[in-house]
């Protein structure tokens, strides 16, 4: 039976860090869907006369087949500089796109780094990757994650957090402790966690001005000391004792696969070759010269918090991106391989997602022991 609902919702208003523009951001709380079942809408705005064109979406599930597409480092571009979006045969946005209208794929994950960057040209080439992902997003659920390019321009994630606004919003109204930097959903039969460890990763001479040493605004503060700008004990403290509660609270036979989503990634066989004199383009975590609390935030540091806490709650799949080739563990712990299948796997897999991403050349290093070869 065909039934007519209105909802009503809020709006952020984000100021562009490269202009003097403003953006209105609208969002609204669809509650009390029934599962796998389509929804045709249009969003009006008070004020404007003409409504959107009429879109059709999925809505989500708690029990059954669950149908993912999840991946890193979405490149839209040719040039680094760039505002023309690649003419492409297969262009990602419109393989996934495709994946969605024929029901492969009922939602999506993205795991960082998402336009490079969304304030290049005053803001343009984030436009024009919205513009090209909006036709996914009309049709499909989306669950961002934050990678170091949110963070350059000196946005500080702040357009994506505005353009996430709804989700984050809805997801804090059952848990406070949730926010951009952590979350967590259940959908179908997994639970995915999202967490930003960009503050372990981006440390390095200068990074105050380039990428925030990827702290948000909450985080951040230009008028103290280092120290007290980039409080990263207390990040740290708050990110781990999220997640450990987080997995505790994990209900395996509802949602039997636990996958831990974050831009960067513990185990891939680029290391050094990515730029490190180009930080803003490929910050590594192997940048020590600046402390900014008396723990030095680093990758190594990363893998020493978080990975026994994923073994600990036995997840299944740490998935991640930052570089730019694809690349699978055995299920591995501590850079040793636990065992050299996946059959009931006693340790995580790690998943780099090896999408494009920015437009520059990558090395692909030599395998390791924890590398699972073609």
């Amino acid at each position: 039976q065909d039934q007519s609902i209105t909802y009503e919702g809020f709006s952020t208003v984000y100021s562009d860090s490269t202009s003097d523009r403003k953006l209105s951001y609208h969002n609204v709380i669809l509650n009390n869907l029934e599962e796998r079942t389509d929804y045709t809408y249009r969003v009006t705005v008070p004020g404007y006369s003409n409504s959107s064109s009429w879109s059709t979406f999925k809505s989500l599930y708690s029990t059954g087949p669950t149908n993912i597409a999840m991946y890193a480092d979405m490149g839209l571009f040719g040039e680094l500089d760039s505002l023309d979006v690649v003419n492409l045969p297969r262009h990602n946005i419109g393989n996934v796109l495709e994946d969605v209208e024929n029901s492969k794929v009922d939602f999506i994950v993205h795991s960082g780094d998402h336009a490079y960057e969304f304030e290049v040209g005053g803001g343009q080439r984030g436009d024009a990757y919205m513009d090209s992902y909006s036709e996914v997003l009309r049709k499909a659920p989306w669950l961002p994650g934050w990678g170091n390019h949110e963070y350059l321009e000196m946005d500080r994630g702040n357009r994506l957090a505005n353009i996430t606004g709804g989700l984050l919003f809805g997801l804090r109204q059952n848990n406070e402790n949730m926010n951009r930097m952590q979350y967590s959903v259940d959908i179908g039969l997994v639970h995915i966690v999202h967490l930003d460890m960009s503050p372990y990763w981006c440390n390095f001479d200068g990074c105050e001005t380039v990428d925030s040493c990827g702290f948000p605004d909450a985080w951040t503060s230009f008028s103290g000391t280092d120290e007290e700008a980039y409080d990263f004990e207390t990040y740290r403290s708050e990110l781990l004792a999220f997640l450990k509660s987080d997995l505790e609270s994990v209900d395996r036979k509802k949602t039997p696969w636990v996958i831990v989503s974050t831009h960067y990634p513990m185990y891939d066989t680029s290391g050094d070759a990515i730029k490190d004199d180009e930080p803003d383009f490929g910050a590594t975590g192997k940048h020590f010269p600046r402390s900014v609390s008396s723990l030095t935030p680093s990758k190594e540091l990363a893998i020493s918090d978080v990975e026994p806490v994923l073994l600990e709650h036995n997840v299944d799949i740490y998935f991640c991106g930052h570089a730019h080739n694809y690349q699978v563990t055995w299920p591995v712990y501590n850079g040793t391989v636990v065992q050299d299948n996946f059959i009931n796997p006693k340790a995580p897999v790690h998943v780099l997602s090896g999408a494009a991403g920015v437009p520059e050349w990558e090395e692909l290093g030599d395998g390791m022991e924890w590398s699972r070869e073609p």
